[in-house]
């Protein structure tokens, strides 16, 4: 029985081997069109931890295995974990699901075969169907680093990427099929934020409109510049621009402003240039602000009487170009030029609103009571029994929506627009997904909000928290328990929401909570707990 034993597994591993063959090799000798893989957007703060990422894909054909191969930014991110939990994978429990990562070198690669015995068999992912949704085939978490830089980061599945090199790859009954890569992106809240105001105006008026340039910046400023691209048939800039009636503190050595209005096509480009200290360092500078925006510009528009003849709205760009001495939006710290996040500005006429539905994507229930956050501005409304949202009063413009909540991955929609004009916009349906169960998730047995080691839920949790993500202090024995809001995740807001419960009368955590329970859509760990033994 052992010799035969032995022999079952030997021809295993040669099946094992040759699948493994076809998920990385290069050549591949089937490309569809309809087959795609594609990586979600997420958000996150410097020092959160375990954000989740997913990637889906559409399939023309039941795939037997598949394998991924992405790349990731190190100076931002650490992948903590690359795997099937959560998706709509794990329920078919599958015999391999082999994740490497490098965080050194920022690449995460994975292979998944559903049966190693009878690897071109029946156990196989099943075809889209048409007009189906795509389908979660990986979830990573991401760990955002304290220094993490603010702004968009990419995330890119890469073909020939880590060692040895993998591909992204689907195989149909030992064919090897190349299916089309969409990326991802990942924003860090704060870093070097560059912003102008939004403001309302009316057309034709000989009141002209204050615009504030507004910085976030974690180290001090040695100077910066600013260029800001508008319609100039529609806004008229009234006066120079300039530093008074601002947060700038320090008289500046070099200053100069001017407006460029030979690009044609009617647009004009304003051009502002300061520093604090020149030629010689005199230890004059923009203070440090990483939370509250200072102004650092102060503009002033007058809004033609035909400014709103096509549009409620006129834009105010942020604007770089690249080309030798141009002069772009840069800060300038301890001698070095960085790029910040912009965020443009505009000068509105009217407000309008936006509606939607926010449907379960594979199902298309209703899905009450989940968020949806309007990127820029941050306007927020939450969905009703009947799935549906409305924006009421909101400015003119294109925005992306971010859909979310307990039990559901997070999605972005691409640009929407609200017209104005006290007009209503509706986007149609939005679709997210519900995270699945299954799988062998995780069955550890804990209770919201007992963070530390003793058997209440009280301040000391909320200090101890505090300590831990931010101090250095010791980490919680079970970290889902510290997961009080929910999320998944172990950041700011699970303290945010436990005082808030503990003291102004919030809503307490979400269970598990008065008994022992589980969350087997989550990551966290947890090693022991008094309160749940």
């Amino acid at each position: 029985m052992q010799a035969q034993r032995t022999t079952r597994t030997s021809a295993s591993s040669r099946r094992r081997l040759a699948l493994l063959f076809l998920l990385t090799t290069l050549a591949c000798r089937v490309s569809l069109a309809d087959n795609v893989i594609a990586i979600s957007h997420a958000r996150g703060a410097p020092g959160d931890r375990n954000v989740e990422v997913i990637i889906t894909a559409r399939n023309e054909m039941p795939i037997h295995g598949y394998s991924l191969a992405l790349n990731f930014p190190t100076e931002a991110f650490t992948v903590t974990s690359f795997g099937v939990l959560g998706t709509h994978i794990a329920s078919l429990d599958p015999d391999l699901v082999a994740p490497v990562i490098d965080n050194g070198l920022g690449v995460a690669t994975l292979g998944v075969i559903f049966n190693y015995d009878e690897p071109i068999g029946s156990d196989s992912f099943a075809a889209t169907p048409k007009n189906g949704a795509p389908l979660i085939i990986a979830r990573l978490t991401i760990d955002v680093k304290s220094t993490s830089p603010g702004g968009t980061h990419s995330l890119r599945l890469m073909d020939g990427i880590g060692s040895p090199a993998a591909f992204n790859r689907f195989t149909d009954a030992g064919v090897s099929v190349a299916p089309l890569l969409e990326p991802g992106t990942f924003f860090v809240e704060g870093g070097n934020v560059l912003s102008l105001d939004k403001r309302l105006a009316f057309p034709g008026s000989i009141a002209p409109v204050d615009i504030r340039a507004r910085v976030l910046n974690p180290l001090p400023l040695d100077g910066f510049s600013v260029a800001v691209q508008f319609d100039c048939s529609a806004l008229e800039l009234v006066d120079d621009v300039t530093w008074t009636q601002t947060d700038v503190a320090d008289v500046p050595d070099f200053f100069q402003t001017d407006v460029d209005d030979t690009l044609g096509n009617d647009e004009c480009r304003s051009r502002t240039a300061l520093i604090f200290d020149f030629p010689e360092p005199m230890g004059r500078l923009l203070p440090a602000s990483p939370t509250s925006p200072q102004s650092i510009l102060r503009y002033r528009f007058r809004a033609d009487a035909g400014a709103a003849v096509d549009q409620e709205f006129q834009n105010l760009f942020l604007d770089n170009r690249e080309f030798i001495g141009a002069i772009n939006n840069v800060f300038v710290v301890v001698g070095e030029s960085i790029l910040p996040h912009r965020v443009h500005g505009k000068i509105y006429f009217s407000t309008g609103g936006l509606s939607g539905r926010v449907v379960e994507k594979i199902t298309q229930a209703p899905v009450a009571g989940v968020s949806v956050v309007t990127d820029p501005d941050d306007n927020v409304a939450v969905t009703a029994a009947d799935g549906t949202f409305q924006f009421a009063s909101i400015i003119p413009g294109t925005y992306t929506l971010s859909v979310g909540g307990s039990g559901y991955y997070n999605e972005k929609t691409d640009l929407v627009t609200v017209s104005g004009d006290n007009s209503n916009d509706d986007v149609g349906t939005i679709g997210i997904y519900s995270i699945p169960i299954g799988g062998g998730g995780n069955t550890k047995l804990f209770r919201r909000g007992y963070v530390n080691a003793d058997r209440g839920v009280n301040i000391a949790d909320a200090i101890f928290l505090l300590d831990w993500l931010f101090r250095g202090g010791p980490a919680p024995q079970c970290e889902l328990s510290a997961d009080v809001n929910g999320d998944r995740q172990n950041n700011i807001s699970d303290t945010v929401w436990l005082l808030n419960w503990l003291f102004t009368g919030g809503p307490p955590p979400p269970d598990p909570r008065l008994e022992c329970g589980t969350d087997p859509t989550s990551r966290l760990t947890c090693n022991s707990t008094l309160i749940c033994p």
